[in-house]
This record gives structure tokens, C-alpha cells and sequence, in this order.
């Protein structure tokens, strides 16, 4: 009966300091239209956003997708947009640095599409091609060195 006890006693403890999030979801979906745009799950217990003049507060595991986004990295001079994309990515660089290769890689490491440029130019991506999901692009400069990996996601 002591050990009951005890072991009783320490899984109340350990259970009572576990903070973890977890979702039960069965089922959701998107819906866009012209006038708009709707995401659902089955199973979300809790959603709201809260605003203020300075601040968004959204809560909830079922968070909006950020509309294009422009990624400026200012240190090494290259911008890149829109990420998300639906087909076409374009990436900008500056006097930084001459000859880069631009590698978009799925999330298995596999190369998808190699692009090359030169200093103070424009390369432009197409993604038709490529199924909706998180990709990696991979920046190299001429000698082969990584310079920066980047988040790249496709929608639809």
C-alpha cells in the first residue's frame, strides 16, 4: 500500500509541473475566395485575438498566414520576396559580393533548382514547379563557401 502511495504521490507531482501545450485535432481546413479568406480546425478549444493601437496578440495552434513577407538581410546585402510565394521568388543582391549560387533544397536536403549571379543583380525563381511546402535556399559564394540558409515556404 506504501508504494501505491508513493508512486501515487510522485506522478501528482510530476504531472502537476508539466506546462506543455498539447492539441487534440481531428480535422481542419482553408478556404480563400475573393473577398477573403477562412482557417478551421476540428478539435481547437481555445482562439482569439486581442489588439491594441501597438500590438496583435493572436492565440490559438490555428495561427493566421503572414501575407508576403519581404526578408531583408541587411549584413550581407541581400533581400528576398515574397516569402511565402505562390510562384515566383526573387532574390536581390548587392556590391557585397560577387558570383553566388542560390540552391533551393526540399526539406530532405535534395537540390530542386540552382541559380547563379553576379554582384548588384536580380535572380528570380520560379516555384511552379515545386509542390507547396517549407523549402531551404541555400546562399554560396563563388568558392563553394555557405554565406547564409534561408526559409523559403510555398503556398498555394
Amino acid at each position: 500500500m506504501l508504494k501505491l502511495m508513493v508512486a501515487l504521490y510522485f506522478f501528482l507531482i510530476v504531472s502537476h509541473n508539466l506546462d506543455a501545450q498539447s492539441v487534440v485535432s481531428s480535422s481542419g481546413n482553408y478556404g480563400q475566395w475573393q473577398s477573403g479568406s477562412i482557417t478551421w480546425t476540428i478539435g481547437q478549444g481555445f482562439y482569439q485575438t486581442i489588439s491594441n493601437s501597438a500590438n496583435t496578440l493572436t492565440q490559438g495552434f490555428n495561427q493566421p498566414l503572414k501575407q508576403a513577407i519581404e526578408l531583408v538581410d541587411k549584413e550581407i546585402g541581400i533581400t528576398i520576396y515574397p516569402n511565402p510565394t505562390r510562384s515566383q521568388l526573387t532574390i536581390q543582391t548587392s556590391n557585397n559580393f560577387s558570383d553566388l549560387t542560390f540552391e533551393l533544397l526540399d526539406i530532405q536536403g535534395r537540390i530542386l533548382i540552382v541559380k547563379s549571379t553576379t554582384a548588384n543583380s536580380f535572380v528570380e525563381m520560379s516555384m511552379d514547379n515545386v509542390s507547396t511546402g517549407l523549402y531551404f535556399l541555400k546562399i554560396s559564394d563563388a568558392q563553394g563557401r555557405l554565406i547564409r540558409t534561408y526559409k523559403v515556404e510555398k503556398i498555394d
